[in-house]
């Protein structure tokens, strides 16, 4: 039987990565990064992270991966596609880790996607509405829905925290669509929306966003002023009214920390 608290592999030692690998390692899972770049490497396990070299677009990483991943109870995906990389090939790239990945149905898949997934027209979405057929990270939603029942998807909004502060790239530049409510998510609530899935013992598809959504020009002005950095230059006006809500969370209890980005 595989232990939960066994081994934890997170592919990609990024902004959510690396931190979500420390507070499983803080909470004594024996834990696992990946990142591309050989610098990353040496800062990582030098800040006590366990980490490998991994290149999902890199073929050779096959060999001999089966072996590598075969002691792991989770896997988790915290690696976005690459933007020049076609739709089918960051799917690709998510199924050969799947595939070399020995099965056990008490072996759990963990898989970042976003709420890009869901058409760009003014509508309220959640985890039951159509999303677009031939995005990169549905493709990839698919493979990790492919490969078993124990799986968790959590389609997060914009990423955000005090470090990642989005409206800083609105500053002194025109803040188009200034009507247009926010669909953000803190950092922290991400990791506590896995670690309460987990908990919960529940596979399926979350969405993971705040559940209140102001407008940008709201965000904008606050943060410019909490933060100390210029506001917009200018504004126009309008935006879709699309709304992404949380509700397969908020149903089963989730509380978020915090609940309105206007307070990131």
């Amino acid at each position: 039987m595989y232990n939960p608290v066994d081994r934890r592999l997170v592919v990609g030692a990024g902004w959510l990565g690396e931190p979500l690998a420390r507070e499983w390692q803080d909470h004594g899972h024996k834990v696992v990064v990946t990142t591309r770049n050989e610098e990353r490497i040496v800062q990582l396990q030098a800040s006590g992270l366990q980490t490998w070299r991994l290149d999902l677009a890199d073929a050779g990483e096959s060999y001999g991966l089966e072996q590598r991943l075969a002691p792991f109870a989770c896997i988790c995906f915290a690696v976005p596609p690459a933007r020049s990389s076609a739709p089918k090939t960051y799917a690709e790239w998510i199924a050969r880790i799947l595939r070399a990945w020995p099965y056990n149905p008490s072996k759990t898949v963990l898989f970042i996607s976003s709420t890009g997934v869901y058409p760009p027209q003014t509508d309220e979405y959640d985890e039951s509405s159509e999303v677009l057929v031939d995005h990169a990270v549905v493709l990839a939603e698919r493979e990790v829905q492919q490969w078993g029942n124990n799986y968790r998807i959590l389609r997060c909004g914009g990423l955000a925290d005090e470090r990642r502060v989005i409206a800083r790239y609105w500053s002194g530049k025109v803040l188009e669509e200034a009507d247009q409510p926010v669909n953000w998510v803190h950092r922290d609530d991400v990791i506590g929306a896995l670690n309460f899935l987990e908990e919960q013992a529940i596979s399926g598809i979350f969405n993971v966003v705040a559940p209140l959504h102001p407008e940008r020009r709201g965000v904008a002005r606050q943060q410019s002023e909490r933060y100390g950095f210029a506001p917009p230059a200018h504004e126009t006006e309008g935006g879709k009214r699309r709304i992404i809500q949380p509700k397969a969370l908020l149903e089963l209890g989730f509380v978020f920390k915090h609940p309105d980005p206007l307070s990131f």
